[in-house]
């Protein structure tokens, strides 16, 4: 573990919650830049707790909770509710998680697919 006396992980693997809204699936790299900038003040200690669902206050803490690394998991896959509003999760999405997870600093990343069928074309940087 990261932090043995209080056995938190060594690495945090976030995945967005399946009741996203059509604007958040719509814009799946700033739910994944957001959520691992999120995740990573929340394990330094930056932020000790947020009530987002019901207000934007941001109760702040100094001290530090874990050295873990964050690896978020990646939509690679059409779901269901996103494709009934016409939102696909093809290359370009991909690609754009990929990108966002690396811009806000996560320690790498994961593809999820449930038929675990994986395009090679979203893992490769224009």
């Amino acid at each position: 573990p990261a932090d043995p006396l209080r056995n938190l992980a060594g690495v945090w693997l976030p995945y967005r919650a399946k009741g996203t809204s059509t604007v958040a699936s719509a814009n799946p790299s700033i739910v994944v830049e957001r959520s691992v900038y999120m995740a990573s003040d929340i394990l330094a200690g930056k932020i000790a707790s947020t009530s987002s669902a019901t207000s934007s206050e941001v109760i702040y803490n100094h001290e530090k909770r874990s050295d873990a690394k964050i690896r978020p998991w990646l939509q690679s896959f059409d779901l269901g509710v996103d494709t009934s509003r016409g939102i696909y999760y093809g290359v370009g999405a991909v690609r754009a998680q990929i990108d966002a997870a690396e811009t806000a600093g996560a320690s790498g990343w994961l593809l999820w697919d449930p038929e675990n069928t994986y395009d090679e074309a979203a893992l490769k940087k224009e």
